[in-house]
């Protein structure tokens, strides 16, 4: 407002408006911690969330597998700092299952090529320059049916059989000679089959070591170095508390 000779006349604010003023500003503290929360809430309500949905997958795999594998737990921990031994930190390296004998040429030459699966050191490795202490596969498919075989395959029958030939040759062989030497043993005697007395579960055969991710001799390597652990998933209501846990706790960071 402007006074009759021209000068400016000082606002004056009334109580009433300073005090509307301070109680907005007030009211709007509680209001901003509470959105605050809110979003704290949520982003642990998310965490939590992934933790279960985590949590279910990695219980979901070891029931198909029956075991952890080395691969698996490696990426799910990361890198360790601590030095992981491997094959070349011992003098003579890993023990070795042989697969995948097949018939090769190199220009006029033909030679037998395969595949080494190495075993985890953990479990044993080599003692020496002729391997002298590794186990075949053949002594694993026995081991392997010692533990899970049966007498009576029951309804469904056995699982499939298994040829460990080309481990045979291999394995007892390559110390007596060079690769030409192992090609003509192989060719004398290229399968060596042995029954799997393991009943199957159903008719598909689901907990055999030909399907899904039991994955051929890896099933037989893997069972050999876990020692051979029991079949019987005795854990069932441990995973079931587990999860009750993991989601009563998500439900009440979402409340």
């Amino acid at each position: 407002m402007s006074s009759s000779n021209g000068e400016h006349q000082p606002i004056s604010m009334t109580e009433d408006s300073l005090s509307d003023e301070q109680g907005s500003l007030v009211s709007s503290v509680p209001e901003n911690q509470k959105k605050k929360k809110c979003s704290r809430k949520r982003i642990a309500f998310s965490l939590c969330f992934i933790i279960l949905a985590f949590t279910f997958i990695i219980i979901y795999m070891y029931q198909k597998t029956h075991v952890f594998d080395d691969s698996i737990t490696s990426r799910l921990v990361g890198h360790s700092q601590l030095h992981r031994k491997v094959c070349e930190d011992f003098e003579y390296g890993c023990c070795e299952i042989y697969t995948q004998c097949t018939l090769k040429h190199r220009g006029e030459m033909e030679y037998l090529d395969y595949k080494p699966n190495s075993i985890d050191v953990f479990r044993i490795h080599s003692h020496d320059v002729l391997d002298s202490n590794c186990p075949s596969l053949k002594k694993l498919v026995n081991d392997y049916n010692r533990h899970y075989g049966k007498d009576d395959c029951g309804e469904f029958g056995c699982c499939p059989s298994f040829d460990v030939g080309c481990d045979s040759i291999v394995h007892n062989e390559k110390n007596n000679g060079g690769n030409s030497y192992l090609l003509e043993k192989y060719l004398e005697k290229k399968n060596d089959i042995m029954d799997i007395r393991v009943p199957k579960e159903n008719e598909r055969g689901s907990n055999c070591w030909n399907i899904e991710w039991h994955n051929g001799v890896l099933e037989f390597i893997d069972a050999y170095e876990d020692g051979y652990p029991s079949k019987e998933d005795n854990s069932g209501w441990l995973i079931g508390v587990l999860l009750l846990a993991l989601w009563f706790m998500c439900g009440a960071l979402k409340g």
